[in-house]
């Protein structure tokens, strides 16, 4: 009765501990890569999203219970576009990549383009193992900012899909 007792008291430690896995670079490119082979086979879902800056069309599978896998193409209201894939396994986002293109207006009239492309992998609490970023094709640092925007973005996507596996 004691050791039953003890196991109903570690349960929820074990629990807790289960759901906070870190992952490594390699084990998140094995999940990326067995989720675009089932995500091949599946019909999409289709949401649209939106605020007073930018609004999306998104398309989301469910090729596991604990994985969620999203497109988004994104438009902002005013200066650009991008196109966005999110991984998320039990509703944590552990994988994005974003390709981003941003029309800038100069006072001398000239319309100028940037190409940013992104590339981030983060275990569930948001702590980045891994990034490439570049901006024109010239790799540049990544910015707190840059993460903090991911994150909050995808926050917001994955509350409009939800986990429907």
């Amino acid at each position: 009765m004691v050791k039953f007792k003890f196991l109903l008291l570690l349960l929820p430690l074990l629990i807790l501990v289960s759901c906070g896995k870190k992952y490594t670079e390699e084990e998140i490119q094995q999940i990326v890569n067995e989720t675009d082979k089932k995500v091949e086979k599946l019909a999409g879902q289709h949401f649209d999203w939106g605020d007073r800056k930018a609004y999306s069309t998104l398309t989301a599978f469910y090729p596991d219970p604990d994985v969620t896998f999203v497109r988004e193409n994104l438009r902002y209201r005013k200066h650009g576009e991008a196109f966005n894939i999110y991984y998320f396994k039990n509703g944590n986002l552990i994988y994005y990549v974003g390709k981003e293109l941003v029309y800038n207006h100069e006072k001398s009239a000239k319309l100028r383009k940037a190409l940013t492309h992104l590339t981030l992998y983060l275990n569930p609490g948001g702590d980045v193992i891994n990034y490439e970023k570049t901006i024109n094709f010239q790799d540049v640092p990544l910015e707190d900012s840059d993460v903090e925007h991911v994150l909050n973005h995808a926050e917001e996507i994955y509350k409009k899909v939800g986990d429907q596996g």
